[in-house]
């Protein structure tokens, strides 16, 4: 009791990029179509590992610490998926995604999150990513809610 945890997180160091500079729109790793993704988050280093990850699966990432700044974006920005975590201040994930899809239905949605369940309000309705989670784990939704138009002919 009392020793606690010590957790260290290395990321690879990379050059900025704009959005724009983004490679092929195909992803080397899976054959997939490189999609727009919105990440929120509202804890930056979560944020920033998320980015990370998905960038490394080859898409082009925006991101966003709240959910006034993610409405911000997909405002100004084609948008094909939002990562938004489901516990932030001001306006939950939750919140967040069915805003989405009031105003955009075509995105989709994947609420990250370290509950259990789903509130019953959003069972359902948005794709649950539990946390913590592994590249593979995003990986492989992403391909989910891409559904059939994510694989290349």
């Amino acid at each position: 009791m009392g020793r606690g945890t010590t957790a260290e997180l290395w990321l690879p160091l990379a050059e900025a990029e704009t959005a724009t500079e983004m490679p092929s729109p195909v992803t080397a790793e899976s054959g997939m179509t490189a999609k727009r993704v919105l990440v929120v988050d509202d804890d930056a280093l979560v944020l920033l590992n998320t980015v990370a990850m998905t960038e490394e699966l080859g898409h082009q990432v925006f991101e966003a610490m709240s959910g006034r700044d993610a409405l911000k974006i997909l405002r100004s920005q084609q948008i094909d998926i939002v990562i938004t975590d489901y516990a932030m201040p001001q306006m939950t994930g939750g919140a967040l995604a069915t805003s989405i899809t009031a105003e955009w239905p075509h995105i989709r949605i994947i609420v990250a999150t370290g509950y259990a369940e789903m509130p019953e309000e959003y069972k359902g309705r948005f794709e649950r990513l539990g946390k913590p989670f592994w590249s593979a784990d995003l990986k492989a939704t992403i391909e989910r809610v891409a559904g059939a138009d994510a694989v290349v002919s």
